[in-house]
């Protein structure tokens, strides 16, 4: 197995997964399989998003500067292991004016049979007939 990780956003389409139709769309999915293409068998690389928001928690090996289609030099790594760091609770980082619109309810995490959600958030997250 080879794996690609990228941390970004990404628009994901609801409704295709009752369908089985999975879409997700962005820069992130697009370098993570960019990784995975270059990925030895049984290596996990990762872009510098996910290794920004990880530092602290794995340990890598950097390989360098490597050309990916459609994103030019990107600097990758290997993971090569986790640490015992206890890991902080995630931020919501870069939507304060949409997070501030929010009522109180909408900003708890709840449960949902197919993802986390605070789908009250803004309404393109909600599921659609819910």
């Amino acid at each position: 197995m080879r794996v690609g990780i990228e941390t970004g956003e990404a628009v994901v389409d609801l409704d295709g997964l009752a369908e089985r139709q999975r879409m997700v769309l962005g820069a992130c999915v697009n370098l993570a399989a960019r990784l995975q293409q270059q990925a030895a068998p049984g290596e996990i690389l990762v872009g510098p998003g996910c290794y920004a928001a990880t530092t602290d928690t794995a340990v890598f090996d950097e390989l360098g500067l490597r050309p990916l289609k459609g994103f030019g030099e990107v600097e990758i790594r290997r993971l090569e292991r986790m640490t015992d760091t206890p890991r902080p609770e995630p931020a919501f980082v870069g939507r304060e004016p949409e997070w501030t619109r929010c009522s109180p309810r909408s900003r708890e995490p709840r449960r949902d049979t197919r993802r986390w959600s605070s789908s009250e958030a803004h309404p393109a997250w909600e599921r659609r007939g819910s």
